[in-house]
C-alpha cells in the first residue's frame, strides 16, 4: 500500500532541501526521511530519531554527490563499519517498538543481524538536522550556522512525520 500524499509531501520536502543545498554550494545532500511509508505509518509508537548530521565525508572537493540513505538503511544497513551508531539505533527502536518482549541485554547481539535491523529501521524515520556530509568529529559552527539557517525546513520534516516519539542521538542534539 502506498501512502502518495505523505510521500508527495515529502518529495517536495526533500527537493526544497535540494534547492537549499544547491544555492549554499553544498559538496553534497544526503536524504533522509521515513525509510518504509507504509512500516512506519502503521508502527506505534511512529519514532523520529533526530540526528545531526550524517558521516561521509567528500575526498574530491569538485564533485557533487547526492546520496540517500533511506536504500541503505532499508536493507539494514548492510553491516558497514562505519555505520556502527545505527546498531544503537535499531536497539533503541526495539526497545520502544517491541516493548518488553525482549531484554536489553539480548538486543546488543540482535541489532548485528542483518533482518533484525531491517525490521526495526524500516519502522522508524531519521532526520539528520543537517543534510550534508560531515567527518567523525562534528564542525560545531558549521552544524549551528546549518541549524538556524534551516530550522524552518527541519520542523517542517519533523511535523510531517507526526511522530508519536522523538529520539534525539548524539551529544548537544
Amino acid at each position: 500500500m502506498n501512502h502518495p500524499n505523505l510521500q508527495d509531501q515529502e518529495a517536495a520536502l526533500m527537493a526544497r532541501f535540494r534547492l537549499a543545498h544547491a544555492n549554499e554550494n553544498y559538496l553534497n545532500f544526503i536524504q533522509d526521511g521515513i525509510v518504509n511509508h507504509e512500516q512506519y505509518l502503521h508502527a506505534s509508537p511512529k519514532i523520529v530519531f533526530l540526528l545531526r548530521e550524517p558521516h561521509w565525508e567528500t575526498k574530491d572537493e569538485d564533485t557533487r554527490r547526492e546520496f540517500s540513505m533511506i536504500s541503505d538503511l532499508s536493507e539494514g544497513v548492510r553491516n558497514r563499519k562505519d555505520w556502527r551508531n545505527w546498531h544503537i539505533i535499531v536497539r533503541w527502536a526495539s526497545a520502544l517498538l517491541d516493548g518488553n518482549s525482549i531484554s536489553w541485554e539480548d538486543l546488543r547481539p540482535l541489532s548485528l543481524d542483518n533482518e533484525f535491523r531491517k525490521k526495526q529501521l524500516n519502522r522508524v524515520a531519521i532526520v539528520n538536522i543537517k543534510k550534508s556530509g560531515g567527518a567523525r568529529s562534528l564542525n560545531w559552527a558549521t552544524f549551528i550556522e546549518y541549524a538556524k539557517r534551516h530550522k524552518k525546513l527541519v520542523t517542517d520534516q519533523i511535523e510531517l512525520y507526526s511522530p508519536d516519539v522523538i529520539v534525539c542521538s548524539g551529544r548537544f542534539v
